[in-house]
């Protein structure tokens, strides 16, 4: 509100700027004109001037005729450097007010709360960066307090973005991305960054110098299949049971890419489009014979 204020006072300083300025130009403009005029006169008679030698009292009359124009020109120059200064001030004033302002506020979400469920309701959504890309059209979906929620879908169809909207609940929000980042130093180093318990003992990698072997940076130093894409079987599983285990009594939401590691979810939401398609337990959606029914038998088929 307070940068709202200040834009008439902030228009008003900037008209009077640019007026200054224009009569200053108009003043410099003809000042210029009188001084050519002198030159050229002195110029065209350069014989009777030496002749009478009155050269130094044209160089005079030419230097006076720019000196007037000169103090004038730096004069509206301060006051007009001065009124754009006060003017830029005022404008910063009152956009930094709104910030403090912004910062102050409090959200309507009670981010402190960890009770409830999370409700998305009629949300429609885009980035700015691309604002005639509408990413949520009229996304209505409920994620009940300790359930365990799928969201599926071809790529591109609002998954990710949905996930990223709660932003209010970051603090109690823990993320398991597809894709972790590594720093360039030891494995002890990128553990002891996020650790909340202690490494068990059987834990151990199989390097040469185990838990202080180099990972490179963003794991460049490492190799091994993707768990939830390549068949590595034995892998998905140990990663499949520590998710696992980490839900219980938590409420959460997985972005399914392999739909077997979600058929016991408590409710799958099949997202096309940016709005939920369908949604129920992995039987029904089954049953139903849609799109979910379709990426089931698609990933059977590529099984195979």
């Amino acid at each position: 509100m307070v940068g709202l204020t200040c834009i008439p006072l902030v228009i008003l300083g900037g008209f009077v700027h640019l007026h200054i300025v224009i009569i200053k130009d108009q003043k410099n403009k003809k000042a210029h004109e009188h001084s050519t005029h002198l030159a050229c006169e002195a110029a065209g008679s350069i014989r009777t001037v030496a002749s009478l030698t009155r050269e130094e009292d044209c160089l005079h009359l030419y230097s006076e005729s720019l000196e007037g124009p000169l103090q004038e020109s730096k004069t509206s120059s301060f006051w007009s450097n001065m009124l754009y200064t006060i003017t830029q001030l005022m404008w910063t004033c009152g956009a930094a007010a709104d910030i403090v302002n912004l910062l102050d506020s409090k959200p309507s979400i009670d981010a402190d709360s960890t009770e409830g469920s999370i409700h998305f309701e009629n949300i429609h959504f885009w980035y700015p960066t691309c604002p005639g890309v509408c990413i949520l059209r009229d996304l209505n979906l409920t994620v009940g307090s300790g359930t365990y929620v799928a969201l599926v879908g071809a790529s591109g169809c609002g998954k990710r973005t949905t996930i990223q909207l709660p932003i209010e609940y970051r603090k109690h929000i823990a993320l398991a991305s597809q894709e972790p980042t590594l720093y360039a130093s030891t494995i002890r180093f990128n553990i002891l960054l996020g650790a909340t318990k202690p490494a068990k003992k059987n834990s151990r990698p199989s390097l040469p110098d185990s838990f202080d072997a180099e990972v490179g940076g963003k794991g460049s130093q490492l190799s091994g299949d993707h768990c939830d894409c390549a068949d590595n079987s034995t892998l998905e599983k140990i990663v499949q049971k520590a998710l696992d285990s980490a839900a219980k009594g938590q409420t959460t939401i997985v972005i399914a890419h392999r739909l077997p590691t979600i058929q016991n979810a408590d409710c799958i939401y099949f997202i096309k489009d940016g709005a939920v398609h369908k949604s129920g337990i992995h039987d029904k959606l089954i049953a139903l014979c849609g799109g979910y029914y379709e990426c089931v038998q698609i990933q059977a088929l590529n099984k195979r």
